[in-house]
């Protein structure tokens, strides 16, 4: 009989390992899919931005100048917040969030046609590019030109 649960014992604790490999594996995978998207975006926004309007701002220049706009205006005119003309301009949750929720509705139909290792570069194209139509109203509307990088720098 003690055989018997000696085998038994074994086999648990084979089980029981073969469990804990696998869920090591898959948080190894999880953390790579997490990890290597994340860095690359982070990578990215750092990186002049390819459409010629952004006047080679990264985004990360153009998300302060941004907000640079928009503290400079309720200087200007004592209010708390930004006037609506200027609202997607200054930084705001709806002009990151909406080229994201656009770029990424766009892209179900064509996943199966992008290969791999242009899905990240092609879904970054289209969040510079959504971000400018997004941003390209309130633009015009407030007679804002975006700067170089060089006019920025004088600006900080």
């Amino acid at each position: 009989m003690k055989t018997f649960f000696e085998g038994i014992g074994k086999f648990v604790r084979f089980i029981g390992r073969v469990v804990l490999t696998l869920v090591g594996w898959a948080a190894i995978l999880v953390f790579i899919a997490l990890f290597l998207p994340t860095s690359y975006l982070v990578w990215r926004a750092n990186q002049p931005m390819t459409m010629p309007e952004y006047n080679g701002l990264t985004y990360s220049e153009f998300t302060e100048w941004r907000l640079m706009i928009c503290e400079g205006n309720l200087e200007k005119t004592g209010a708390k917040e930004c006037p609506p003309s200027i609202v997607v301009v200054g930084f705001d949750a709806a002009a990151t969030i909406i080229p994201f929720a656009i770029t990424v509705k766009d892209y179900p139909d064509l996943l199966a046609a992008i290969p791999p290792a242009e899905f990240l570069p092609g879904l970054w194209d289209s969040f510079e590019s959504n971000t400018w139509l997004v941003n390209k109203p309130a633009l015009q509307q407030a007679g804002l030109q975006i700067p170089t990088p060089e006019q920025f720098a004088e600006m900080k």
